[in-house]
């Protein structure tokens, strides 16, 4: 650890005035909270997908699947009638 950098940052930090380190333990603060949202939101994207299991990712894929499907026979028909148009 580099502790000459770490004594020169305090000092600098010290050096500041009151607004501005105000200002930077707002900001270190608000590093440290958006860290402990991250983990929450993914803790409880876990709770969720453990509660639901595989089943949430099949019907999922089974939406995309007949999406596809829905917008190939839209497609097919709108070329159709452009063929019939040409005639």
């Amino acid at each position: 650890m580099n502790t000459k950098l770490v004594d020169s940052i305090v000092q600098l930090i010290d050096a500041l005035p009151p607004k501005e380190q105000k200002l930077l333990h707002e900001k270190i603060e608000r590093k440290q909270n958006w860290q402990e949202t991250k983990e929450r939101i993914l803790k409880r994207g876990q709770a969720i997908r453990e509660r639901q299991g595989d089943d949430f990712y099949d019907a999922i894929d089974e939406v995309f699947h007949q999406m596809r499907e829905e917008r190939s026979q839209e497609l097919f028909e709108a070329c159709s009638r452009k063929q019939e148009v040409k005639r």
